[in-house]
């Protein structure tokens, strides 16, 4: 209880929330690709590109800019 009332301290329950939200969106998508990219059936074009346009940050912070858009212009 103390952690939490420490945390509720620095935050409030919307930014918590937030957070909370961002860091399970993030370790799903690592596990979607993580499975995409052991499978020897991966599409890369139709699967694993859309999983990277959404994670752009995997390749650190300075790729979360609007400046930084994944590569659309394949043909699939």
């Amino acid at each position: 209880m103390e952690d939490l009332t420490e945390l509720l301290q620095k935050w409030d329950v919307d930014v918590a929330k937030i957070v909370l939200d961002e860091i399970e969106y993030r370790t799903t998508l690592l596990e979607k690709l993580q499975s995409k990219v052991l499978s020897t059936l991966t599409d890369e074009v139709q699967e694993l590109q859309p999983l990277f346009r959404r994670g752009l940050w995997i390749f650190g912070p300075e790729y979360e800019t609007i400046e930084y858009t994944a590569n659309q212009g394949m043909i699939r």
